[in-house]
């Protein structure tokens, strides 16, 4: 008889999978493309365990979901991680991998990652949980077999106060044209047409800086307006922002929303006035759609606009930012700009090569790989 061989596992543990934010879809994305090389189950901390596994099949939800503080008795649940049998863990962001590592420690036959999608310099600056949460894995991340970072400027600013002897740089997987063809999308005006809808995509904090976006609007044409998609714990003092500046009936708060970008089309200009960035997979959406950006110029933000998605980048000031603004509509990219930057992900994003080293530093012995993002 010919022998058969045993399908290698991997388990992705992550905090949850709904609502499906940047560190989720990357995670499914990542599983979609593994399971032509391995059996991918999922281990969330706390969901809602219906729409969890809607999402993908073969899901463990360890128990309800769990916000803010409440996050805390992620370090209960994550104990029963220690009977995994899987050949691999990948440990998704802060929330899994600090729990998860404190459960684990070192198993035997099973190679732990993490994957790593939040210790931006800039990011740290603006949120203190995240400040806490990097006390906890400047200790913790060193159990892990290796780490991979999303973006090389997220591995530098890890390389910075982590000390391990290397940081794998492995860039998420973004939707892209085939070869030698553009992305299907609706065709944009020949003449670009005035200001009328920004769109702004993100959860409702600090670090994602909407408050921007709205104070930008005093610097606009009244005829301007501005949909923030997201929810978060800033919604009320958005709100009353909104009020105090009279922009009532401008900007509009319209929640979380799936697959956001989906609905956008050539001419709508995404605004993200994040202060920090690991990758920006909501920029790549917006690229894929021939719709520009305006960021701020830092961190991940600064290699990707407008190199791999055409758009601007200025400072974080009211007035910069509506100048930014002003600049894209009045001289949007050109059709063939973004082919250009089509190309050019695809090139550089290209998924059997994000899918290949992901299989080496899972399964394979080159763990010390370091493909170029």
């Amino acid at each position: 008889m010919t022998p058969t061989h045993r399908k290698p596992t991997v388990t992705i543990v992550v905090s949850h999978l709904v609502p499906v934010l940047g560190i989720e879809r990357a995670a499914l994305d990542l599983a979609a493309e593994l399971v032509t090389h391995a059996d991918v189950t999922f281990v969330c901390l706390g969901d809602d365990a219906p729409r969890a596994e809607r999402l993908w099949a073969d899901v463990s939800v360890l128990g309800t979901p769990l916000r803010g503080r409440q996050r805390l008795a992620s370090l209960w649940r994550a104990r029963r991680l220690r009977g995994l049998s899987t050949d691999a863990v990948v440990l998704a962001g802060p929330w899994a991998a600090i729990p998860s590592l404190a459960a684990l420690g070192r198993k035997p036959g099973m190679r732990v990652i993490v994957w790593e999608h939040s210790f931006d310099s800039e990011k740290l600056a603006s949120s203190r949980s995240l400040r806490l949460l990097r006390t906890a894995a400047r200790r913790l991340y060193g159990r892990a077999d290796a780490v991979v970072a999303v973006s090389s400027s997220l591995a530098r600013d890890l390389d910075g106060w982590l000390h391990l002897p290397v940081v794998t740089v492995i860039p998420n997987i973004v939707a892209l044209p085939a070869s030698g063809e553009r992305e299907s999308v609706p065709a944009a005006a020949e003449q670009p047409e005035p200001i009328s809808q920004l769109v702004s995509i993100g959860s409702l904090t600090t670090t994602k800086n909407h408050q921007l976006a709205i104070r930008a609007l005093l610097h606009l044409p009244e005829d301007v307006s501005l949909d923030i998609l997201g929810d978060g714990p800033l919604r009320a003092s958005l709100e009353a922002l909104i009020v105090e500046l009279g922009l009532k009936g401008r900007v509009h708060l319209r929640g979380y929303v799936q697959d956001a970008v989906s609905d956008m089309t050539p001419g709508t200009i995404l605004v993200h006035p994040a202060l920090g960035e690991t990758f920006g997979l909501v920029l790549f959406e917006a690229a894929s759609r021939h719709c520009p950006v305006v960021v701020l110029d830092r961190s991940a933000m600064r290699d990707a606009v407008p190199t791999f998605v055409p758009g601007a980048r200025t400072e974080d000031d009211p007035a910069a930012f509506a100048a930014a603004i002003t600049a894209v509509a009045a001289a949007p990219p050109s059709a063939d700009e973004f082919a250009a930057a089509d190309e050019l992900r695809r090139l550089h994003y290209d998924s059997s090569r994000i899918t290949s080293a992901w299989s080496d530093m899972l399964l394979g012995s080159s763990h010390h790989r370091r493909p170029e993002a």
